[in-house]
């Protein structure tokens, strides 16, 4: 049986773990941007950016920013998902996370695409999930839609994409069938060569 004494003790302890897991990320200097009627708390590091049309950035793409993609989730999240997207959860945030290596800055460069409200958000970044974006994905409000309706309209998105590449493909491919058509038909065959129209 356990003694009192090591009871309160063990309770002490696990009492100090969890105090210090919750501030383990001090946001008190962190400053405010609005994106779409959400409020994202930024880290001294990522506050020397413009904000531009419901994107926040310092930069470009391949450094930091945030960006509401509800008008064109299609197309980004169809594009970076061929990079194999982990489903996450930050805080109550269902998260799909994306990582890739990218030659022409040689680093890595992570995307996370989560809901808050009835938005979608994705912030892009230098580097790899760490605790400071997971901390400003927590301090935004809670999404409006459950896990399956997130995930649900990411697949989706996704399918849009692919369906856009391969009428893209098709129609290059119908455009190049026609050039050759045309620059052939111009010409017929005799045996020592080909001859014009």
């Amino acid at each position: 049986m356990i003694s009192k004494k090591l009871l309160i003790s063990l309770l002490f302890i696990s009492l100090i773990v969890s105090i210090n897991c919750v501030n383990a990320v001090d946001s008190s200097d962190w400053k405010t941007v609005k994106i779409n009627n959400v409020d994202f708390k930024l880290p001294p590091k990522y506050q020397e950016g413009k904000l531009n049309k419901g994107t926040y950035m310092i930069n470009n793409i391949f450094t930091f920013g945030i960006r509401c993609v509800d008008s064109n989730i299609s197309y980004m999240y169809g594009s970076d998902y061929n990079f194999k997207a982990k489903n996450l959860t930050v805080g109550t945030h269902d998260v799909s996370y994306i990582t890739e290596y990218v030659d022409v800055v040689n680093h890595n460069v992570s995307y996370a695409y989560f809901a808050s409200g009835d938005s979608f958000y994705c912030i892009f970044w230098n580097g790899q999930m760490n605790e400071e974006i997971e901390e400003m994905i927590i301090n935004t409000p809670d999404s409006s839609y459950d896990t399956d309706a997130f995930y649900g309209i990411l697949d989706e998105a996704r399918h849009k994409y692919d369906d856009k590449q391969a009428d893209k493909e098709k129609s290059i491919e119908y455009e190049d069938r026609l050039i050759r058509e045309k620059y052939y038909n111009h010409f017929y065959y005799y045996p020592y060569g080909y001859y014009w129209y």
